[in-house]
């Protein structure tokens, strides 16, 4: 992973407009036995074309398992995934860090912030179903992350009199075990130059304990957990490139 850095008191001064860009998430990883034990709560399935793991919608949230069991429905990974991503109905967990961050930056600065509601897809991720160690979602998120150049073309910010891009994704969106692993990476850049200023990232292994109620109640206390320790790492992330003073 490219090295943390942060952002020049200059840069922060000259910041008059914000857009929060949310980076499109790997689904949820949980394991085979969790799975087993939600019980009676609403789920879709769908499956890669070879036929591997599933591709589950629990409660509005898209999961991916290596559990057959609920099957509905097969169709082609990619196209359903998109097609949840650009539903009302599925809880993107980067839309809502985008929501926090922006919050978050209204309160301690003095700054325009415009929320994208469109997801950014990394171009390298096309392979969407489960692998080993999930590379095919992480390495083209790392890729994302230390790459110096903006997630979208500046001509699309300027229309908007934008001057600055805040881009957040997450990695390591993984359910085991009674815990929740998360990390959050977030990337700062100047519209007019195309650069970089800063850019931060902040894990955290929470215990939430069994998980038999998580997804219940539109999985309610799944999202209050992680949009807690999501706030957390986010002002980890800005403290760190000077977005929020230490």
């Amino acid at each position: 992973m490219a090295r943390q850095k942060g952002g020049t008191s200059e840069i922060f001064l000259s910041i008059k407009r914000v857009i929060v860009v949310p980076v499109e998430p790997p689904p949820l990883i949980i394991s085979p036995s969790i799975l087993e034990a939600l019980g009676d709560v609403p789920i879709i399935s769908g499956y890669p074309p070879e036929g591997g793991a599933v591709l589950t919608l629990i409660s509005g949230i898209v999961v991916l398992s290596q559990l057959s069991k609920y099957e509905e429905r097969r169709e082609n990974v990619l196209k359903l995934l998109n097609e949840w991503n650009a539903s009302d109905q599925t809880w993107i967990p980067t839309r809502a860090l985008a929501q926090e961050a922006a919050n978050q930056i209204l309160e301690s600065r003095n700054y325009d912030v415009v929320v994208r509601q469109e997801l950014y897809a990394p171009p390298s991720l096309s392979k969407k179903e489960i692998t080993w160690h999930m590379e095919n979602w992480y390495a083209p998120l790392r890729e994302w992350y230390n790459q110096d150049i903006p997630a979208l073309k500046p001509e699309d910010y300027r229309r908007q009199d934008i001057d600055t891009a805040l881009e957040i994704g997450i990695i390591n969106y993984e359910l085991h075990r009674g815990h929740l692993l998360i990390q959050v990476l977030t990337k700062l850049i100047t519209i007019s130059t195309g650069r970089v200023e800063a850019r931060a990232r902040s894990y955290e292994d929470v215990e939430i304990g069994p998980p038999e109620k998580l997804f219940q109640n539109e999985a309610y206390e799944f999202k209050q957990i992680f949009v807690r320790e999501g706030k957390k790492l986010l002002k980890d992330n800005f403290r760190k490139i000077g977005l929020l003073p230490e």
